[in-house]
This record gives C-alpha cells, structure tokens and sequence, in this order.
C-alpha cells in the first residue's frame, strides 16, 4: 500500500512538471492539450501564476510580441485576473476579465486607447485566451528578478474624482501602443499618505517611460482631456505624480 501511494504521489508530480514544461507554437496545439488533460489544470491561487496566453487573431491587434502563444506571468485578485505581465516587459499591465475562470483556463481583454483627431476612446477589446500552468504555490512575478526596480505612485486630488476619474496608460517603445495600467478616481492630497485605494503605484524596471492619462470625461469636441509625462527611472527611487486635468486634447 505504502509504494502504491509512493508511486501515484510521484505520477502526479512528474505529470504536473510535463504539464508546465510544455511549449506550444500555436493556439490551436494549446487548445488541444488542454482539452486532453483539462482534469489536470486547476484555478490559480492568489497572487502571481505562470500562464500561456494566446493572442488575439485579428489584424488591427497590436503587440511587440510574434508569437501565436505566448509565456506569462498573471496576478489574481478576489479569484480574478488583475494584471498581466509580458517576460521582456518593464512594467505590467492591467486587464479586463472575462466571466469567471474555470479548470485553469480563462479570458481577458486589453484596455485600449485611442486618440485620433476627431475624438479620445478608451475602451476593452481583444480576447486572449489564458491557460494556467500546473503549480502548487503563486510565483514571484518577474521584475523582482530585475537588477533595478523603482516606482512611480499617481495621485489626484482633484474635485469629482469619483465621477470622473483618470485611466493611466504607458507606451509600449516599440508597437508605438498604449498599455493599461491603472483607473484612479478616489482622492488623496498628500502623496506621503497615499494608500493602495486611493492611488496607483506602478513598478517599473529602470529607465524611459511615456504616459499619458486620460480624463473620464467628454468634451463638447468628443475628445477627453489628455496629459504626457516623460519620466526616467533610476536606481531603486520611487517618485510621486499627481495628476490633475490637461490642456492637451
């Protein structure tokens, strides 16, 4: 009896392993081995989780990344997808989720920008398709790795936060597109004093960084009042912003 446990205690670990080491070209490969061994995938626990994420199909779609699937790291919050990110990446990203995520597998979309000279959207579009790696405990996520990690925390304290708030979006250098990273609409005046509720801190790997914040709030123009911010991160220094309403359309 004692060697029969032994021996299925070992199948499940070096099945769990198989599982994780698996690399797939396609979405369709994935989806296919998943469906073989779906009864060995469970949920993700709290905190960050290794994934395969199988990127949107459609042409208009853009990303830095070429391939079909794609390795990656999600943070799950209250049993939900939260943030995505990218290995190569120096920041994370926040994502949109879709319904409830099952035997390890579930759905996100991306936050999108959109500023053109007739008008400023934000908007959710895009499924990608997320399948969870096989592992016991939440992993660490990977700019902890990093030689040098900074920060910057965004606040306001501007009149009707609540009701029109800011998203926060950085640009990705080279698909020259706009990553979500963060919606701020409570207030906090004093930057010292600023709690994960009413700000928005965002880890960032050292160096150059465009972000832009758009205002919740349509103009007469259909456009939403937009703002720049040119920052470089240095050493391990964590710097405050506060934003307030740009003149920028």
């Amino acid at each position: 009896m004692y060697y029969s446990k032994l021996i299925l205690i070992i199948a499940i670990v070096l099945g769990s392993n198989q599982l994780t080491a698996q690399n797939f070209s396609t979405g369709k490969e994935l989806k296919k081995y998943y469906k073989e061994n779906c009864n060995q995938f469970q949920n993700p626990k709290e905190g960050w989780n290794e994934a395969w994420i199988i990127l949107p199909e459609e042409a208009d779609f853009m990303i830095d990344l070429t391939e079909e699937v794609v390795e990656a790291k999600i943070y799950i919050e209250n049993g939900e997808m939260k943030w995505i990110h990218y290995k190569g990446y120096g920041y994370h990203q926040e994502v949109y989720p879709l319904g409830t995520i099952k035997k390890g597998k579930g759905a996100f979309q991306k936050v999108i920008l959109d500023i053109s000279n007739e008008l400023t959207e934000v908007y959710v579009a895009y499924d990608h398709t997320v399948i969870f790696k096989p592992q016991k405990t939440p992993t660490e996520p990977l700019l902890n790795t990093a030689d040098e990690i900074g920060n910057v925390t965004f606040y306001s304290n501007e009149n009707k936060l609540e009701k029109h708030g800011f998203y926060v979006f950085i640009q990705n250098t080279k698909s020259k597109d706009y990553d979500f990273v963060g919606f701020i609409n409570k207030k906090c005046s004093d930057a010292e004093k600023c709690t994960s509720d009413n700000s928005l801190k965002v880890v960032l790997k050292n160096g150059k960084y465009e972000f832009y914040t758009v205002k919740d709030k349509i103009q007469i123009n259909r456009k939403m009042p937009t703002r720049k911010y040119s920052i470089e991160v240095k050493g391990d220094a964590s710097r405050p912003i506060e934003l307030f309403t740009g003149t920028e359309n």
